[in-house]
């Protein structure tokens, strides 16, 4: 499985790519990780939210 790349979660989430590093470097909770680890399985499955 192929890690997806930044600009494609951000697109995702409906958000600009300096936003989304900006948040995960800002925020290293394991909550915001656990998020971001769905959003990206849902990514790469090709599942809506």
């Amino acid at each position: 499985m192929k890690e997806p790349h930044l600009a494609d979660v951000a697109d995702y989430l409906f958000m600009s790519e300096s936003q989304l590093s900006k948040l995960m470097s800002r925020n290293n909770s394991d909550l915001f990780k656990e998020v971001m680890q769905i959003c990206i399985s849902n990514l790469l499955f090709g599942k809506t939210i």
